[in-house]
């Protein structure tokens, strides 16, 4: 047969080439049955038996996980127990008389509809999650017990799906799976978040895929460019070998950098932290030598069921964060929600401009006893050491003020439940507005770190969605404006010796990254697969010469002009 090429998308970088092991789909039909008003309670108490039967085996699972495998079984778990799946489908089986089965997937398709509705790829995803956990409960339903959907085992193979069930990737290692490639998915799945912690390469939306794969077909995973090659001829196989050797030569003499500074030539050390969502991630981080956490996206807690997570669920994440940071800077952002990414399980108001709206901080102090949960379990997680907690969305001085107002509210709280001494933790703030940009002055005399997130900077400051196709060829974070911007926030900043990191994509790109050097920032957060690549770039310059850069990318026309400028220098941001 011919060889077959599938674009897709690349979402954790290496090549693999090996048999194919298709993976079988999970989805299961369910009849709507009625059942008479005397078997209510026996219904739902199977229902309930089926609960405490998936309960158990995630939990056996998770004391013999760690790390990514554990946080995402431990998100299942929450899942499988969350109060308003349960109320839903006993209310159904009550009201409407659905037997336990169609109770259950009309309440999935209830939730996860919500979640799949919403623009955020990344809630979507969390739909995907709770669609896994439904079947999974279906199948204990019907069979009395629990059969999971774990990975194969036997040799090393690539697995390709339609969509791999995320608590099947958490079962998954690197000796048996050597690559996965799937017609469904995203970036911030968490099969890609596995897959990159693993060093497995992986594809995602290779659709059509499964339609022409057979079991021990020969198969290319490219995870550089995006591609899924079937049955690949001998010239698409020798090009593959080259490049997955030159890849892996790369990726050794990278890692090589782990344990070095980020330091120019002439001695100028930089901060490179990680930006993170699970506290598994927190592994892969220090295994690539990140010094810390510059962001916890706390939102993903948020995400997980139907319902806001409680002060124990989220002190238990946060702390297992701290504890794998080992003593190294935990950056925990209180919750970053509203605009495109709606909180589950929250009323949140309409609103006609959403993302000019009740986002970030603001919708945390419009609910204090909301967001107190969250200053509560920070507070007592910033007992075990290095903490900082940093809020999104700012734009003046009020807010901070609110914002450590009821963070010494919470302290005063637990030290009277008999928690002792309650040191608050270093207060900073993103600067993500242009009103932050040009009151920076006044923030850093009261917030003791700038952190900017330069993927809402920039939109804010260009005018621009971000999430908007038709707008992206005027998006980009080398436009003027945003470096003038970022200049005038360190300049701030240091002079009242406050520190500046940058934790928006800018931070990841190796090449603009130099001009964030140049313009002084201090430390640069970004996802842990990008740290060795910044790092090389750094540590290929001087000071002088990024600070030069900076200078002449400040003094350009254009965007446009910035891009030739690193062109020209042998750079390219692209």
């Amino acid at each position: 047969m011919e060889e077959i090429r599938i674009r897709g998308r690349a979402v954790s970088r290496g090549i693999a080439i090996g048999p194919a092991r298709p993976m079988a789909g999970a989805e299961q039909a369910v009849a709507a049955a009625k059942i008479k008003k005397k078997a209510i309670p026996d219904e739902q108490q199977r229902f309930l038996q089926a609960v405490r039967h998936c309960a158990a085996w995630l939990r056996a699972r998770i004391e013999e996980s760690t790390g990514q495998r554990a946080d995402i079984l431990v998100t299942h778990l929450a899942m499988v127990e969350d109060p308003y799946l349960e109320q839903l489908v006993l209310r159904h089986i009550e009201e409407e008389r659905d037997n336990a089965e169609n109770a259950l997937m009309r309440a999935v398709e209830t939730i996860a509809g919500r979640l799949a509705a919403l623009p955020d790829e990344v809630f979507r995803q969390r739909a995907d999650d709770l669609y896994d956990e439904g079947r999974r409960l279906l199948r204990c339903l019907r069979q009395g017990d629990i059969a999971g959907e774990e990975m194969a085992s036997g040799t090393g193979a690539l697995v390709l799906a339609r969509q791999i069930p995320p608590s099947s990737a958490a079962l998954m290692d690197g000796e048996t799976v050597w690559g996965l490639a799937t017609e469904f998915g995203t970036a911030t799945s968490h099969t890609a978040i596995l897959a990159r912690g693993l060093g497995i390469p992986a594809v995602v939306g290779a659709q059509g895929m499964m339609a022409g794969v057979r079991e021990g077909d020969m198969v290319i995973i490219d995870g550089l460019r995006g591609e899924v090659v079937l049955r690949p001829g001998k010239k698409a196989l020798q090009d593959a070998e080259d490049s997955r050797r030159h890849f892996l030569q790369q990726q050794k003499l990278l890692q090589k950098l782990a344990g070095l500074p980020a330091q120019t030539t002439d001695g100028h050390t930089v901060a490179l932290l990680a930006n993170i969502g699970l506290a598994g991630e927190c592994e892969g981080a220090l295994a690539r030598g990140a010094e810390g956490v510059g962001l916890f996206r706390t939102e993903f807690l948020y995400m997980e069921t139907g319902q806001p997570p409680g002060e124990e669920r989220q002190y238990t994440a946060y702390t297992a964060a701290a504890r794998r940071m080992q003593g190294r800077p935990l950056t925990v952002r209180t919750v970053d929600a509203g605009a495109d990414k709606p909180l589950p399980g929250y009323v949140m108001p309409v609103e006609d401009n959403p993302a000019l709206g009740l986002r970030g901080v603001r919708l945390s102090l419009a609910d204090p006893q909301f967001f107190k949960i969250q200053l509560r379990a920070v507070l007592r997680t910033a007992t075990l050491g290095n903490v900082r907690l940093m809020y999104p969305m700012v734009s003046q001085v009020e807010e901070l003020d609110a914002c450590d107002a009821l963070l010494r509210e919470c302290a005063q709280e637990l030290q009277q439940e008999g928690l002792g001494p309650v040191a608050i933790p270093p207060q900073g703030i993103m600067i993500e507005t242009p009103a932050a940009v040009w009151t920076a002055e006044t923030l850093a005399k009261k917030a003791e770190f700038f952190s900017i997130g330069t993927n809402d900077l920039t939109q804010y400051i260009l005018a621009v969605d971000r999430g908007n196709p038709n707008m992206q060829y005027l998006y980009n974070h080398c436009h003027p404006a945003v470096l003038w911007a970022i200049s005038h926030v360190v300049q701030a900043a240091h002079a009242k010796g406050r520190r500046v990191a940058v934790c928006g994509e800018m931070a990841a790109d190796p090449k603009a990254a130099l001009l964030l050097v140049g313009l002084g920032v201090d430390e640069l957060s970004m996802g842990a697969d990008s740290i060795l690549g910044v790092k090389q770039a750094i540590r290929g310059v001087s000071y002088k010469k990024a600070q030069a850069l900076a200078q002449k990318a400040l003094a350009a026309e254009s965007a446009t002009k910035v891009e030739a400028l690193l062109r020209d220098e042998g750079l390219s941001h692209k």
